[in-house]
């Protein structure tokens, strides 16, 4: 896979929350540490943007932080040094902008965000970072053709023109054509609109990306309908569907 012209090409993943909705399963372990047909969540989403050319990892974490620290030291050396964490003390109280706002002096000017339970194939991310690295906005690769097994009414749903901006974006849209896959590669605009939204009060990374979206600096890229894959992980359902989409060659490390 090409890579942009970022060096190193950092990845931030915000990874605080507890994952309430898996109920019991996030008892002991924050929802990103859970294992998915032999995997944990977490490692699914390093390893496939490490084959799609990220070089660095910076995660956010606040729930059970500890099981994190204990999970980096099984990582093989090679990946265990490209890993940097931030704890997030106020998980409970703010959202996962303002995680994603804790790390901000350890992320270079271009970064991708990507979200720490939501699984993708390599080429999935692909289509994002090949789209280039962004100026002075944030990109978010959108899919309009969603899969069937989507829970939309759960989607963040997402509104943009042929040109790609994006007019509107959230949950509770009506009139939207795309669903956002929680793949975003943004330019340091994104920390600006989120210390605007937290000094408001809007701690969520959805807020900032409304804000951007009414600066005209929110862009859709359109994920490839006839390659790649993706899934978000919040129920037990969710969890069965992404077993079924693992490619076996994708579960044996290259």
């Amino acid at each position: 896979m090409s890579q942009s012209s970022v060096s190193p090409l950092t990845a931030v993943i915000p990874a605080a929350g507890r994952g309430t909705r898996l109920g019991v399963l996030t008892e002991e372990l924050p929802k990103p540490l859970l294992r998915i047909d032999g995997r944990r969540m977490i490692e699914v989403v390093l390893e496939q943007a490490e084959r799609a050319g990220v070089e660095r990892f910076v995660i956010i974490t606040g729930y059970k932080a500890e099981a994190w620290e204990s999970w980096r030291g099984d990582l093989p050396a090679s990946l265990r040094t490209r890993v940097s964490f931030f704890q997030n003390e106020n998980w409970e109280k703010f959202g996962n902008g303002y995680s994603v706002l804790v790390a901000k002096k350890s992320v270079p000017e271009r970064f991708l965000l990507l979200m720490s339970d939501h699984l993708f194939a390599v080429e999935t991310l692909a289509d994002l970072i090949e789209a280039g690295p962004p100026a002075d906005e944030c990109r978010l690769l959108c899919d309009f053709s969603p899969p069937p097994f989507l829970d939309i009414g759960d989607a963040t749903k997402v509104h943009a023109s042929p040109d790609g901006r994006i007019h509107a974006m959230g949950k509770d849209l009506e009139d939207f054509n795309a669903v956002d896959t929680g793949l975003f590669y943004s330019s340091s605009v994104l920390f600006d609109a989120l210390r605007v939204c937290c000094r408001r009060g809007r701690t969520a990374l959805t807020d900032a990306n409304r804000f951007l979206a009414e600066q005209n600096k929110m862009k859709a890229v359109r994920k490839n309908p006839d390659r790649g894959w993706w899934c978000d992980i919040d129920t037990v359902r969710d969890l069965e569907n992404a077993v079924r989409l693992f490619d076996p060659i994708e579960k044996r490390a290259d």
